[in-house]
């Protein structure tokens, strides 16, 4: 009675793990902390202003067109800009992908976006704090100015193609 037990569960494990592999491998938008593929959705056209990121916690962000690689991220509207901030770049994927190629895709709500991603230096950190302060309270003491925190941070600026 045990073997057909353990022989069942065994069949289970294998089952579950088939199935959650092959929805790993065809996935197309990120889930949370995992990375996706291309970004599902339907494209629409760039606006003249990125106030609606502002009722979005997160959106998404499609790097290297040749082989999509999507991350969750976290994004700010300022004066009607688009700006991705990315901690300690140096140990993501996606900030190197989109500095070898700036073409993105961005996903807020249901719409994609194409887009370039351009490295900025246009927020100081006093508007960064107070950005991050307002969105992601958690996080804001990262950007404090007059404080090191040890965390490096680039800004991406996301404009229309």
């Amino acid at each position: 009675m045990l073997k057909k037990i353990l022989k069942g569960t065994g069949l289970t494990l294998l089952a579950v793990l088939i199935v959650g592999g092959l929805a790993f491998l065809l996935r197309s938008d990120p889930i949370e902390m995992i990375p996706g593929k291309r970004l599902s959705g339907k494209v629409v056209a760039t606006p003249s202003t990125w106030e609606i990121c502002n009722q979005h916690y997160t959106m998404a962000l499609e790097a290297r067109p040749e082989d999509p690689h999507s991350v969750t991220v976290g994004c700010f509207e300022y004066e009607g800009g688009l700006y991705i901030p990315a901690s300690n770049p140096a140990e993501k994927l996606w900030p190197q992908l989109v500095e070898k190629d700036p073409n993105v895709r961005v996903k807020i709500g249901e719409n994609v976006y194409l887009a370039k991603a351009e490295r900025t230096d246009q927020l100081s950190k006093e508007v960064l704090y107070e950005l991050m302060s307002a969105k992601y309270p958690d996080y804001a003491h990262l950007v404090k100015p007059g404080e090191s925190s040890g965390i490096t941070m680039w800004i991406f600026r996301i404009a229309g193609r």
